[in-house]
């Protein structure tokens, strides 16, 4: 019985050693395969990433290129904005300067205008200037041709009574009103004539009418206080009568003395303002 355990006993410790044998081929031929497969994977694995990491690498790459291109771009573009801010500059500095040479045109236009407008004011005034020299010498020229010439104004006549030379009332009012006209001439000359009318001889009516004549004069003068030097008298005698000697109304008006008032024919207030 002992030798029937032992055999038994042997044949399980080769059994048992047998099949340990084979699990661990089984073992190795799994590992085995397991490597082959892992080798096989890793192989397949491998040969699809690498053309992945390829493009993916070309990919980085292109970006990389895609970015310097990205950054080129943008400092050309920072440059073109600084170049546009300088046009931009330059051109308000070129409209500024447009519109400070517009305004400036302008203004010169303007004055320029004036100028025309004072030149043409200037050209009329002296026009004007030169019409009125004219028409001032003309008429001054007229004036002193005629400054001496006198025309004859009024006429009045101081009658007396027969062989007298004494002013009456009415005689004295007449050289009264002629006095009171001749304050306000500046230039006059008056003619002082005596008369006598037929009775008596020619000498005696000379001397009486040339008394009636200073009669007339010296109350003008004396009592009205005209300049002697513009008045001239005359005696005439009986020369000269007015009416019919014949009739008693008519040797009263020959007994007379004659006033002529004579005045410049121009304008004597206007001839000396002209001749200032």
């Amino acid at each position: 019985m002992d030798v029937c355990l032992k055999g038994t006993s042997g044949r399980k410790g080769e059994f048992v050693m047998s099949t340990q044998r084979i699990f661990l081929r089984l073992s190795l031929l799994g590992v085995l395969c397991f490597s082959l497969m892992s080798c096989a994977t890793k192989k397949y694995v491998a040969g699809q990433v690498t053309p992945v990491n390829q493009r993916v690498q070309s990919a980085e790459n292109r970006n990389k290129e895609q970015d310097k291109q990205l950054d080129a771009l943008e400092t050309e573009s920072s440059k073109t904005k600084e170049s546009l801010a300088d046009v931009r500059q330059t051109v308000t500095g070129l409209d500024k300067d447009l519109k400070a040479t517009t305004d400036t045109a302008k203004g010169a236009q303007s004055a320029a205008s004036n100028a025309q407008s004072a030149a043409t004011q200037a050209q009329q005034q002296a026009t004007d200037a030169r019409t009125y020299a004219s028409t001032r010498a003309d008429g001054l020229q007229h004036t002193i041709e005629n400054y001496d010439k006198f025309k004859l104004t009024q006429t009045v006549n101081v009658l007396f009574e027969s062989g007298k030379s004494v002013l009456s009332k009415d005689g004295v009012a007449i050289l009264d009103d002629i006095a009171q006209k001749m304050t306000s001439q500046r230039r006059y000359v008056l003619e002082v004539q005596g008369f006598t009318d037929n009775t008596g001889g020619p000498s005696i009516n000379l001397a009486l009418s040339q008394q009636r004549a200073e009669a007339v004069v010296r109350y003008l003068t004396v009592d009205k206080s005209l300049p002697l030097r513009n008045i001239h008298l005359i005696g005439a005698g009986s020369a000269s009568p007015v009416a019919d000697n014949k009739t008693r109304a008519g040797r009263k008006q020959n007994r007379r003395v004659e006033v002529r008032v004579f005045a410049p024919e121009a304008d004597v207030t206007s001839a000396d303002a002209q001749l200032r």
